[in-house]
């Protein structure tokens, strides 16, 4: 990302009459990040713009199914796919950083495979760098910012969670602290809601991981149909609280990803 390409970038978040979502993903990884960022913060952006940012969430270009299969198959070599009954080629998930198909393990359970979508973490960490001499010039030339708003620590928030993200196998290894820590509480709370996943770690890896499947709709769903009744929302922050405050760890901070657990 050059300096030409980030000012369009914060023109659009700020300016334009709504932001550009295509050219905002078409500026690579870091671009969608910065994006959404700004999707939470209606201290500085109107309600509506927020929300056109939060499509950068989930509402992200996904391979064509060719390409798919070509990437698994980079990922884990030509027979990985022999481990499935069946797999679909076409995600039913997409988000910025991975998508997520279905599938049939051969012993007939119903899994999803999420997939890193490409190798951006050369991109990404060089766009990073570029962004970084800007933000340091930008200080230079005004000190204030190091104070009130520091770009530069921002900036490295935003890197070192992204560099996370792109190792699914952190997602794994989340999941399993957040489960442990369930089950170590589970007397002591009342978390029976509070369901997680099976993780297939025989065949997941760096750029792939394999779950168990959960059918149902998704919070952002719920929230859009209007289906999301208040005592379902209690319970929800009554999990997340429990975490947050009973335990003291946030999933954000040894995720770098949503974890593999629902709140039914």
């Amino acid at each position: 990302m050059n300096v030409f390409s980030f000012f369009r970038l914060l023109r659009t978040i700020y300016a334009d009459p709504e932001p550009d979502i295509e050219y905002i993903q078409s500026l690579g990884l870091l671009a969608v990040k910065i994006g959404q960022v700004f999707a939470l913060r209606p201290d500085f952006l109107n309600d509506e713009r927020c929300r056109v940012l939060a499509r950068l969430y989930s509402n992200t270009t996904s391979l064509p199914p060719e390409d798919s299969l070509a990437l698994i198959a980079s990922y884990a070599g030509s027979t990985y796919l022999d481990n499935f009954a069946s797999f679909n080629p076409q995600p039913f998930a997409s988000a910025s950083i991975g998508q997520v198909h279905r599938a049939v393990l051969k012993t007939g359970e119903q899994v999803a495979v999420k997939i890193v979508k490409k190798d951006y973490a050369k991109h990404f960490r060089r766009d990073a760098a570029s962004v970084r001499r800007l933000f340091q010039c930008a200080i230079f030339f005004y000190p204030r910012l190091r104070g009130v708003a520091n770009p530069v620590s921002l900036l490295r928030e935003i890197e070192k969670m992204t560099l996370s993200e792109l190792d699914l196998r952190n997602e794994a290894a989340g999941a399993r602290e957040l489960k442990s820590l369930y089950e170590a509480s589970k007397d002591r709370f009342d978390l029976s809601h509070l369901k997680f996943r099976r993780v297939y770690e025989e065949l997941s890896s760096e750029n792939i991981l394999v779950t168990e499947y959960a059918d149902g709709p998704t919070l952002d769903q719920l929230l859009t149909r209007g289906e999301l009744d208040y005592a379902s929302l209690l319970e929800l922050f009554h999990i997340h609280g429990f975490f947050m405050f009973s335990v003291g760890i946030f999933h954000g901070d040894n995720t770098g990803s949503n974890p593999v657990g629902d709140a039914n």
